[in-house]
């Protein structure tokens, strides 16, 4: 029997469905699983045998207390996914590195902190009418900006200028797939792809969360699509407990848009044996 910490957030202090689920399959085993707040200051963490990370859905605001947290983690209880792989994945350069290794990623303009950019004058540049502008240390949308039009340029160079300011930020075309194909992801566990779903916006959106409406269906992982996942994670210099590869298409072709290796969702409810998988793959890292 197992103590294991399936963690969370103050603002979510009860489990998601699929933490709730994945609780009662690991109780069914005869493990021991409690949800925990990762800023709890009264948690002794040697007293897990695993510590999962699930919803901290707030640790990109505070990415370097949580970072700090992780480190002091690691160091009492086996942590999943592991403390360098959460560092890599914390800011969105690890696209770059991908891209370097021949993985496609979707077209991305980094802009360091502290650095300027005529936003308007950047977009006209590049021929892009419609674009997204996010922060290159963020989740879940928090921050972002969809530019449809000359009509948002304006509010866009102000919170360019906002974000730059605070640390680095990411320009990214609109792709009109996201509206009409959405995005699928492909839930991998313990290194393999699991199951997958696709998930459009809801129309005059863009953001692809089920808090912003988003429609999500079952997606059929294709041939392609696993072979992508295999050389996308094969570039993860770290064991992986889980992982999330969300795609879109662009130029008729597949490409990684965010690789979520902290704290994404897994849609258990989306594939059949998945929650049963996962807790097999949990057991695994018991030793």
């Amino acid at each position: 029997m197992a103590t294991i910490a399936l963690v969370t957030y103050r603002d979510l202090p009860d489990w998601q469905e699929d933490e709730r689920l994945l609780a009662e399959e690991l109780e069914s085993r005869g493990h021991e699983v409690y949800p925990t707040i990762w800023d709890d200051a009264q948690i002794d963490w040697s007293a897990c045998d695993l510590v999962i990370i699930r919803s901290t859905w707030d640790y990109d605001a505070r990415a370097d207390e949580f970072l700090e947290w992780c480190e002091h983690v690691s160091k009492r209880a086996a942590l999943w996914n592991e403390l360098d792989v959460i560092r890599w994945n914390t800011h969105k350069k690890y696209l770059r590195e991908l891209a370097s290794h021949g993985i496609p990623i979707v077209t991305s303009h980094y802009v360091a902190r502290g650095n300027a950019l005529d936003l308007p004058a950047f977009l006209e540049e590049r021929g892009w009418e419609r674009a997204v502008l996010k922060r290159a240390v963020g989740a879940g949308a928090r921050d972002s900006l969809w530019i449809r039009g000359a009509e948002d340029r304006a509010p866009g160079q102000r919170l360019f200028d906002k974000l730059i300011r605070e640390g680095d930020v990411i320009v990214q075309p609109f792709l009109d797939t996201i509206a009409t194909e959405g995005e699928i992801s492909i839930i991998c566990i313990d290194g393999e792809p699991s199951h997958a779903l696709r998930k459009i916006p809801k129309p005059g959106d863009w953001r692809s969360q089920e808090e912003f409406d988003a429609h999500h269906t079952r997606h059929e992982i294709t041939t392609e699509e696993r072979a992508l996942c295999a050389k996308i994670l094969g570039n993860v210099d770290g064991d992986l407990l889980y992982a999330r590869v969300d795609l879109v298409q662009e130029d008729g072709q597949a490409k990684l848009i965010e690789l979520e290796l902290i704290e994404p969702a897994l849609y258990l409810q989306y594939g059949d044996g998945a929650l049963e998988r996962f807790a097999d793959a949990i057991e695994t890292k018991l030793g």
